[in-house]
């Protein structure tokens, strides 16, 4: 469920939409976000905030004020505008708790939309700051990367999407010297590298699984519950993940999609969808995904004009899907 409001936006995970209407006493939901004076904060919060807006999130029904929703998450949008010169690699959220501290959360910077998006488990007030330190540190980052992978050579077709790839924390190797380009991705591998690009805190997701084949303790777990929570990868039927299947090129295309309409984003059209000799094997569910990734430039076919909905992406091809997919609509 997303609600749009002139000061944010605040998309609510099917489990919390579920939380919030058992507990709506009087029947009746009233949403706000909007701004608050700093003077009921502690002296340590307003010297952390400045001058900056506190965005407060309440939901109450009645009297009542709905402030956590059973193991559901919510996912916010509150404006930012960067300044000059700012980099949104730096753009910080925090949050102000009950007891009187600042806790630092984990968001990403939407150009497009000028807004900091983020996940939270509980309404509360919020603020954005500017740190340079973390700005600096991404374009250190981003300046040099020194291949760690034998596998990964500079004549490859996929360097530059596995160098940014792996520069930007979304992909690891297989090992320290090893990227497996031609691994298939499995589907623990896609859950992990779209949580990681949207940097989720994966302890907010360490509680409880939906999964019974998605144990606690797996590098992956947190991330697959992510995903599950926000509609953005489902189950494989019978209550399985099935974490180490592989992903079907049009299961990619509907991960991505239902990805950037968790967080917005908005994909542009950059050629016609003329199809593919073989777009009858398109499943239904994915028909529209493929289109909109195809005239968006994201995603393309294969040899004599065939897309191949049901064969298995490789580790290097989503490193290329996914560069493009951030990088497009810039």
């Amino acid at each position: 469920l997303e609600l749009k409001l002139p000061q944010g936006a605040v998309s609510l995970s099917p489990q919390a939409a579920r939380s919030v209407a058992a507990q709506a006493a009087s029947g009746q939901l009233r949403l706000e976000v909007k701004t608050v004076s700093t003077a009921s904060l502690n002296t340590r919060q307003q010297a952390a905030v400045g001058s900056a807006p506190v965005y407060d999130i309440n939901l109450t029904s009645g009297s009542q004020y709905i402030t956590a929703f059973d193991g559901g998450l919510v996912t916010v949008a509150l404006p930012y505008t960067l300044k000059p010169g700012e980099n949104p690699a730096g753009v910080v959220v925090w949050y102000l708790d009950e007891a009187g501290n600042i806790q630092r959360m984990n968001g990403m910077y939407d150009v497009r939309t000028q807004t900091v998006i983020f996940t939270t488990d509980h309404f509360s007030k919020y603020f954005m700051t500017y740190d340079p330190n973390a700005a600096a540190e991404a374009e250190a980052a981003a300046a040099a990367w020194a291949n760690p992978f034998g596998d990964v050579h500079a004549g490859d077709w996929f360097y530059g999407d596995v160098a940014y790839a792996h520069r930007n924390g979304l992909f690891g190797g297989t090992s320290a010297v090893t990227f497996s380009p031609n691994l298939p991705m499995n589907r623990a591998m896609l859950a992990t590298v779209l949580g990681r690009m949207a940097k989720v805190n994966a302890s907010v997701y360490a509680a409880a699984f939906s999964f019974g084949d998605v144990a606690a303790g797996q590098y992956y777990a947190p991330y697959v519950q992510w995903a599950h929570a926000n509609a953005i990868m489902t189950g494989a039927g019978g209550g399985a993940f099935v974490p180490g299947g592989p992903v079907a090129r049009q299961d990619l295309a509907v991960a991505l999609m239902n990805y950037a309409r968790h967080t917005g984003k908005q994909l542009p059209v950059k050629q016609a969808y003329t199809g593919f000799a073989d777009d009858g094997a398109i499943d239904a569910y994915a028909r529209d995904s493929v289109e909109a990734l195809c005239r968006a430039g994201i995603i393309g076919g294969k040899p004599g004009n065939l897309f191949d909905p049901a064969g298995s992406v490789t580790r290097a091809e989503v490193a290329a899907v996914l560069r493009r997919f951030i990088e497009a609509g810039r």
